[in-house]
């Protein structure tokens, strides 16, 4: 008999609204990823700040086959920055009495309204999971995908289906639009992401202070 996991690409931004740690999660409960008891999965995501570094993790949370949260297992911390994308990992064993889990993304300290950008969070049996596979701003804008595979009882891989969403395009950089921090704009065949308010002018590429590049 085989037993089925999925992993995600998912991707977002974090937005503080409150001082304190940030975080995001996938569906809990039973309606979180079908596990095995006693198999290694491998969750991941990488970070991006968009003004200030905070230590960022990823974190599995364990679920019964009722609902319950039995635990949670987490990475260690690793520092975000706004020049180049972080991959922070964690690997874990299912509790004995696992059957769902849940992927979470945090960034610590956060202040009102800061903000962090993930992307390419990911997870699945680590026998059968590189973390190199996904590389943050592949494809016009991104492609999320929720993907079920069926995994053979010796681990090999039986099936995977795709239920891809195709994200548009990021918006063209227009000279004359007023935009925020966070906004995203492409240009030049290059998706950016704005680091100041009232963003007006700024040609992306020439300036850090105003936009980093997202890929």
């Amino acid at each position: 008999m085989g037993y089925s996991t999925q992993f995600y690409q998912w991707a977002a931004i974090l937005k503080a609204s409150s001082a304190g740690t940030i975080s995001a999660t996938t569906a809990t409960g039973t309606s979180g990823v079908p596990v095995t008891a006693n198999v290694s999965y491998t969750a991941f995501a990488y970070f991006l700040a968009v003004s200030t570094s905070r230590t960022c993790t990823v974190g599995i949370a364990w679920y019964t086959s009722t609902g319950s949260l039995i635990s949670t297992s987490t990475s260690a911390g690793s520092a975000d920055n706004t020049a180049a994308w972080i991959q922070v990992v964690e690997t874990a064993t299912a509790p004995s009495t696992a059957a769902y889990a849940a992927i979470i993304v945090s960034a610590a300290s956060a202040t009102l309204n800061e903000q962090h950008i993930f992307d390419n969070v990911s997870f699945a049996i680590t026998s059968e999971f590189s973390t190199s596979y996904f590389i943050p701003g592949a494809g016009p804008g991104g492609v999320h995908t929720l993907s079920t595979i069926t995994y053979n009882a010796d681990g090999s891989l039986a099936t995977a289906s795709n239920n891809n969403t195709y994200v548009a395009p990021w918006a063209a950089w227009s000279a004359t639009t007023i935009y925020a921090v966070g906004a995203t704009v492409s240009y030049n065949g290059v998706n950016y992401v704005s680091q100041a308010s009232n963003n007006i002018g700024n040609i992306p590429g020439v300036s850090a202070t105003y936009w980093i590049p997202a890929v």
